[in-house]
């Protein structure tokens, strides 16, 4: 059973306050969101396509085998 929103939101928190310091300067900050951005966009862009391809594919009555 997935985890209410609210308590995925106190979860990331915690974890985020254990991985960096609370002194994080800004620079660090903008830093590790764009590698993060940068991240999902690579995540996105190999395996939302495989999910899409899927998604076609099991939407199809009939499939091709």
């Amino acid at each position: 059973m997935k985890a209410p929103p609210i308590d995925e939101a106190d979860s990331l928190q915690e974890d985020w306050d254990r991985l960096f310091p609370a002194g994080l300067s800004d620079e660090a900050a903008a830093t590790l969101l764009r590698f993060v951005d940068a991240l999902g966009s690579l995540l996105e862009s190999r395996y939302g396509a495989q999910a899409r391809a899927h998604q076609i594919r099991s939407a199809d009555p009939h499939p091709p085998f």
